[in-house]
């Protein structure tokens, strides 16, 4: 059951992770057009 629990926190912060990632990209994405 601990082990369980933990391997959630796992996915939750990778999501997290992803997340932030993808906003990250879709940031520069949108500087990019601005500037053009």
């Amino acid at each position: 059951m601990i082990f369980k629990m933990l391997v959630l926190e796992n996915i939750q912060q990778r999501n997290q992770i992803i997340k932030q990632i993808k906003s990250f990209k879709i940031g520069q994405q949108n500087q990019r057009i601005r500037r053009t």
